[in-house]
């Protein structure tokens, strides 16, 4: 980071470093200003993950159905419907089960 750059050079010049001569005291004061302002990640990582779980309740095909593992027979089973399954994706079905064993 530039913070870090800034305190290379500082240490790198010693005392020169810190006076006023040189730019590296402000340029350093600046790049610290702008970690501040941007704010810590975690905070931000935390809020987007919070802002997309609020957005994924909200969203009107969360409440459509879904295919949840077979439970004992060995049939796929799906929640809130009578459709019928194709062989093609019974087939398929059980292949991603194997897999995931």
């Amino acid at each position: 980071t530039l913070q870090r750059v800034a305190d290379q050079a500082i240490q790198l010049h010693g005392a020169m470093g810190v006076c006023a001569d040189t730019p590296l005291t402000s340029i350093w004061a600046a790049a610290r200003v702008l970690r501040l302002a941007d704010g810590p990640d975690a905070v931000h990582w935390r809020k987007a993950g919070q802002l997309e779980l609020l957005r994924q309740r909200e969203n009107p095909l969360a409440r459509l159905p879904y295919y949840s593992p077979p439970r004992g027979d060995g049939a796929p089973v799906f929640r809130r419907t009578a459709d019928p399954v194709s062989a093609e994706s019974a087939a398929a079905v059980e292949a991603f089960e194997r897999v995931m064993g």
